[in-house]
């Protein structure tokens, strides 16, 4: 196959938007599909091969994993030698086990198994995983193990059923993960079935091309606007993707026909600079390489500072991508592979012989520090030796009491006999405690606070019982809110979750309202930005007793509040968990001389819950004080992090915009805002960020008294008969509010909605976004005052 520069173009735009999104998602949320770029380019250039090799009879299964071999594993090796060289200095007993545990797999393969049955891609602890990325190497090395036995059955058939079965094996592949990305997201992220669609999707590229002549006879305009349209559209997905997106499945789909498009219509001229320019055609060689080396550096730093990331040293980690990436391609990766038909510097017994060697060394490493051998890692002081061994050999006990019933529900567990966490004791006050794993901490700790009250839960991993933002959180949701009759027969309902900025909570007040026995709430306790014991290396055992509130994640002053404010609007009790756990003022580091309070960055560790469960009962002495407690609970009293003021912000009627097909007309300080267009829209999904839409801008002052705040929105509004109001706050970068839809009427109300507005990561404006009712012939919509007040 020809070389093609503008491919080395496309390596550059897909390594690009991975490690962009890596070291800060906000600056390109949709980032990751760089990963899906890469299997598209992948199929295609090894579809190629392996399909002229069969055509011309000369295909040889050991000259491909041969050259399978030199492509992957000298810098794969190189990269996890120096991983684990990173871990022995850093990591503590547990986290070295893990890495361990992910090194051996990734060497051989395997590391998308590992990581699906010990990580969400996008969740807390799977970002602290040196070795995550390793998943798409493994994917792809599975897909060429039975790649070439299709290809082999799939050429002795007429070229036209060639391309035939390929679209149908691609559509059957998305079909599936459309599937399997509602019913386990995490096997359709990892695993191959889900993937195959990719990866086929440039192998149909390859073969189209070889067997037809189509794409040559097309004008060299008519490819470029081809060529322009794909990469805008690739720029679209990567702005427009985030984490919230059910992916992959048919949504992988879009950016890998734009790559694919790409892939078959190169053009010539000028344009063609774009992705052949020197720049672009150096990264996208070392691509690979910057690849390999760009995570681990990211999370090893991460783990060494502890603190968040400055600006200068984000910018300092994509220098450090693109320098270290260049030197593996130098040094390790071009002295083991071919070129231009060139023998490679080093023979295949000297292949041999560093892969052997390898192996071996890199196993033995990795195997002991998987099973726990000491001698893998940089011995600590004693007392961290003995702290770390501590938190090592009291998980477990941990996880067994949380797991000891079927009242958990895991996100790849059947559905669990819920029946009989619903059970009630008439001598004893029956308390019910509801939401994630930071509600199973709560229910031990509850247990351990009050031994002779009769305490079940209804918990699940990652999301709260009660948000089926999951398909294992589904399961939870229904059964809560089809048996609500009988939970209204507990004494209280406890709700408990690891609070966080604008999720989604509508299900949780939803839940509240319907409730008639008494609800707590139980508010946010102060999550860390790494765990607990990275913390304590930092500032050192010796002197250590309590946390440092700039190790607390930037926004726990303004969750406290938003969690207190949905207590109160829904007349539910509140406890003020943060307070609570600083008897002193700060978050103390030990529950025991040995014993770290936290597990990792939030959960309790086994002692952690039992010494807060000493802390629940000093200050409320039994069930009933805490409810007593709750029911007259003042807000808490937070921790100033951003302006002292209450600001109010007024915004002027006659600064809206808007886009076809919407409208809106200005009079007397009244907006009426309509819908002009020719078909009913549904809401949900039509994008919170105002465009098309009516919308103005927040700059300036005014949003500079928001940011990092949370506010309270109220609008006054009516229509001439019943209608629709929609409402959005949206930063753009880093987070919306979701649409607030309000049913209107023809006289005026004041609508209301909380937002907490994120710290912007660009200087982009914030954005204030409205929709009428978007069905045919409704209503127009009148406004007349939109007031934005900071909370305090």
């Amino acid at each position: 196959m020809k070389y093609r520069l503008d491919i080395d173009g496309l390596r550059a735009i897909a390594v690009s938007s991975v490690v962009l999104f890596h070291i800060n998602e906000a600056w390109l949320t949709g980032g990751f599909l760089g990963v899906d770029i890469f299997f598209v380019i992948s199929g295609f250039l090894i579809t190629g091969i392996i399909y002229e090799g069969l055509k011309q009879k000369s295909f040889s299964y050991a000259g491909f994993y041969e050259r399978r071999i030199r492509r992957l594993y000298p810098a794969l090796i190189a990269m996890l030698v120096l991983s684990c060289i990173a871990a022995a200095f850093i990591y503590d007993a547990q986290k070295m086990a893990d890495f361990g545990g992910s090194a051996i797999h990734a060497l051989f393969g395997l590391s998308n198994f590992f990581f699906y049955f010990n990580a969400d891609y996008f969740d807390v602890e799977a970002s602290s995983r040196p070795l995550l990325h390793t998943w798409s190497l493994a994917v792809e090395e599975q897909f060429y193990i039975f790649w070439p036995l299709l290809l082999l059955v799939i050429i002795k058939l007429p070229a036209k059923l060639r391309i035939l079965a390929l679209i149908l094996l691609i559509l059957a592949s998305a079909a599936f993960g459309e599937w399997q990305v509602r019913a386990d997201q995490s096997a359709a992220f990892y695993l191959l079935p889900a993937r195959i669609a990719e990866l086929a999707i440039g192998g149909l590229v390859a073969i189209m091309m070889k067997e037809f002549t189509f794409h040559t006879k097309v004008p060299n305009p008519v490819a470029a606007v081809i060529h322009v349209s794909c990469i805008a559209l690739l720029i679209v997905f990567f702005i427009a993707y985030d984490e919230s997106m059910l992916f992959p499945g048919l949504s992988a789909l879009p950016p890998s026909i734009a790559t694919a498009l790409l892939l078959m219509f190169p053009i010539r001229g000028p344009l063609s600079y774009f992705l052949n320019n020197p720049v672009f055609r150096w990264i996208g060689l070392i691509s690979y390489s910057a690849y390999l080396v760009h995570w681990p550096a990211i999370v090893f730093y991460k783990a060494w500072k502890v603190a968040p990331l400055t600006l200068t040293e984000e910018i300092g980690l994509a220098v450090f991508t693109v320098a270290a990436g260049s030197l593996f391609y130098w040094l390790v990766e071009t002295p083991f592979r071919a070129k231009h038909g060139q023998k490679p510097f080093i023979s295949n017994s000297g292949l041999a012989f560093f892969t052997s060697l390898s192996l071996i060394g890199v196993v033995l490493y990795t195997a002991n520090a998987w099973t726990g051998s000491t001698w893998v890692r940089v011995p600590r002081s004693d007392q961290m030796e003995r702290i770390e061994a501590h938190l090592a050999a009291t998980q477990g006990a941990r996880g067994a009491a949380l797991s000891r019933d079927e009242c958990h529900q895991g996100m790849r567990n059947s559905e669990s006999n819920f029946d009989r966490c619903m059970t009630l004791e008439s001598e004893q006050t029956n308390l019910l405690v509801l939401g994630s794993s930071f509600a199973g901490d709560d229910w031990l700790m509850l247990q351990h606070a009050y031994p002779d009250a009769h305490i079940q839960r209804l918990t699940t991993q990652s999301c709260p019982s009660f948000v089926p933002s999951e398909p294992h959180c589904e399961l939870t949701h229904d059964y809560i809110f089809d048996h609500i009759d009988q939970i209204n027969q507990f004494d209280a309902v406890i709700f408990a979750h690891n609070w966080k900025m604008n999720e989604d909570l509508s299900e949780m007040e939803r839940l509240l309202d319907l409730l008639s026995t008494d609800a707590i709430v139980f508010g946010a306790r102060g999550i860390l930005n790494q765990d607990m014991l990275d913390v304590l290396r930092q500032v050192g055992a010796d002197n250590a007793t309590t946390v440092d509130t700039r190790y607390e994640r930037p926004e726990t002053q303004t969750v406290r509040a938003m969690i207190h404010d949905i207590s109160t609007r829904h007349n539910a009790g509140y406890i003020d968990m943060y307070d609570l756990l600083r008897p002193e003022g700060e978050l103390p580091f030990f529950a025991s001389p040995e014993a770290l309070l936290y597990l990792d960055y939030g959960h309790y560790s086994l002692e952690g819950g039992e010494f807060i469960a000493g802390l629940m009962r000093e200050e409320y002495p039994d069930p009933q004080s805490l409810l007593a407690a709750a029911n007259n609970a003042s807000p808490p009293a937070l921790i100033e992090t951003g302006p002292a003021n209450e600001a109010i912000v007024e915004l002027p009627m006659d600064s809206f915009r808007t886009d076809a097909p919407y409208s809106f007309s200005t009079a007397d300080g009244v907006i009426s805002i309509s819908y002009d267009g020719a078909d009913g829209l549904n809401i949900d999904e039509l994008a919170s960020n105002g465009r098309p839409g009516i919308w103005q801008t927040i700059t300036g002052s005014e949003l500079d008294d928001l940011k990092g705040r949370y506010i309270l929105v109220q609008i006054e509004a009516r229509s001439a008969e019943s209608g629709e109001l929609h409402a959005a706050y949206t930063t753009n970068d880093n987070g919306n509010s979701r649409w607030q839809s309000f049913e209107t009427g023809p006289d005026w109300q004041t609508f209301e909605f909380y937002y907490s507005v994120p710290e912007p990561t660009r200087d982009n404006p914030d954005v204030f976004a409205l929709l009428p009712s978007v069905s045919v012939g409704a209503p127009s919509t009148d406004i007349r005052s939109i007031t934005i007040s900071v909370q305090p």
